[in-house]
């Protein structure tokens, strides 16, 4: 309902940025509570699937929506209005749809709800407690400071920061790639179609690959998986073409599915019980600092190697594609008498028909048929850069292989004021008398 910057920089950067922090540990900790750790990475991999399987849906009615919009814009003004452009009729969707989740959300019993403080519990119990739900933002710096000495919480912040890189290739899927085809193709190139092969192969292997790894050793399946993901952008290098990013994203799914899900049964399996919020906060802080240069570098590597090309696109960044010889453009009958190469964009409402295009006989679709475009351009170089910084991430795991191997219960600890040493210590495999230490 606005086109201010202010409040998309809000959004952006403030209220997404919080609602996520504060939805995902949630999300985590539930289906730990629910689950066996034997039956934790199947649960996960499910997790994971239903979430791809929205974001290949959404990316489908993207498609849908720009395509209708390019095409059929006087049906479009017609049935939605001429001020609700593709952007806006996707937030709106994304609205509904998040509004609808969260009344089924809050249709669902308490006893499904994690806590989210720290605090003394029984699990699966049927007892009701008066104050296992409140707590003070100071009880919650303590027990995170006191976290800080955990040497699984590192380990898991080892995991994350090695993999900073290599993560970035959704960035680069959901941001980068389709500027870049649009740039190289043309605006009627279905990236939104392309970007869906990800989230639907995710929302497909997720279970089965869970099955078929789940005795290998987390630490191996994320070392393994994320070196395939890692390697996939080299179809990038090789040519400019849709095959070379269905093949991309099709390596990188397989990768993601194999490492992202048992990365989330890691940092579960390694956090402490009873404080599972707070160390999932504290473990994706690498991930959230990691992740806001991405924007920076995506900017960085289009601008040098697949730079815009405005003198052959309209201000709002449709293409001057539309030759006004053709019966069909909107041109008008003045312009089609004369012997110059005429061409407005679909909306014919812009500038084009002012432009001159010396040197071409068609008009262009792309930035790579704009005059001049070419000799700044390279793009198999920007995809050269994306694979360097993603191997990064598997290679620097292979070094600390070892320290993520080690098993991760010796160091666990049982205090007095944190966990019931006749109850909660006995779960934890490993964990002797000799672990017991007594607060001052």
């Amino acid at each position: 309902f606005t086109q201010s910057e202010s409040i998309m920089r809000f959004v952006v950067l403030v209220s997404s940025p919080i609602s996520e922090g504060i939805l995902g540990p949630v999300y985590f900790i539930g289906i730990k509570k629910l689950t066996a750790a034997e039956h934790r990475p199947l649960a996960y991999s499910i997790m994971f699937a239903v979430s791809n399987a929205g974001g290949g849906s959404s990316d489908i009615v993207v498609d849908i929506l720009r395509l209708w919009y390019a095409t059929r814009l006087e049906w479009w003004n017609y049935v939605v209005g001429a001020w609700v452009t593709p952007a806006r009729a996707c937030f709106l969707s994304a609205g509904f749809v998040l509004l609808l989740s969260t009344g089924l959300a809050l249709a669902l019993p308490d006893s499904l709800v994690p806590p989210l403080c720290p605090h003394k519990y029984k699990e699966f119990s049927d007892e009701s407690s008066t104050s296992s739900g409140r707590c003070s933002p100071c009880s919650v710096v303590v027990q995170a400071f006191s976290l800080l000495k955990d040497r699984n919480l590192w380990r898991v912040c080892i995991v994350a920061t090695c993999l900073t890189f290599t993560k970035m290739q959704w960035h680069h899927m959901n941001a980068t790639l389709p500027k870049y085809l649009v740039r190289q193709l043309g605006e009627t190139v279905p990236w939104g179609a392309i970007n869906s092969i990800d989230y639907f192969l995710c929302a497909a292997l997720a279970p089965l690959l869970a099955w078929a790894t789940g005795h290998w050793h987390d630490a191996n399946a994320i070392i393994i998986g994320s070196f395939v993901m890692s390697v996939s952008p080299i179809f990038m290098t090789l040519e400019v073409s849709i095959r070379a990013s269905c093949a991309w994203l099709v390596l990188m799914s397989i990768g993601e599915v194999i490492w992202n899900p048992r990365f989330t049964t890691y940092t579960a399996n390694l956090s402490p019980h009873g404080r599972e919020g707070v160390f999932l906060v504290l473990a994706y802080v690498p991930t959230f600092i990691g992740g806001l240069p991405a924007g920076w570098l995506s900017g960085e590597l289009l601008s040098r190697y697949s730079p815009d090309c405005p003198s052959c696109r309209e201000t709002e960044g449709a293409f001057c594609q539309v030759n006004c010889a053709h019966p069909g453009s909107a041109c008008n009958a003045t312009n089609r008498l004369t012997d110059q190469l005429l061409c407005t964009s679909f909306k014919n409402s812009g500038t084009c028909l002012s432009r001159q295009w010396p040197g071409l006989d068609a008009c262009p679709v792309s930035c790579a048929t704009c005059p001049g475009w070419s000799e700044h351009a390279d793009g198999p170089s920007l995809w050269l850069w994306v694979l360097i910084l993603a191997t990064t991430g598997p290679v620097l795991l292979f070094v600390f292989r070892r320290l993520l191997l080690q098993d991760a219960n010796k160091d666990t600890v049982c205090h007095m004021d944190d966990c019931d040493i006749k109850k909660a210590c006995p779960e934890v495999v490993g964990v002797t008398i000799d672990n017991y230490v007594e607060r001052d």
